[in-house]
């Protein structure tokens, strides 16, 4: 499984053929609208569950976003 540089830090991807993991190997990125939408309701310290977190597209900027207090709790 390839290790990519993506916009929020490294990302192990399943394959070529999963969509999620073909948009971070060619754009570094998933969804990044929906990330820009939500950090407006994120806060340091804040806690957040990602539900369905698959290969963690959202789950590392969520870290960025809450700091070293807060908490991102992946399912």
């Amino acid at each position: 499984m390839p290790l990519v540089n993506a916009r929020y830090g490294v990302l192990e991807t399943i394959s070529d053929d999963d969509l999620v993991s073909r948009s971070v190997s060619l754009y570094g990125e998933w969804a990044q609208h929906e990330l820009e939408l939500v950090q407006r309701f994120v806060s340091p310290e804040d806690c957040i569950v990602d539900g369905g977190s698959y290969i963690g597209t959202h789950a590392l900027p969520f870290s960025r976003w809450v700091g070293a207090d807060g908490e991102v709790l992946c399912v």
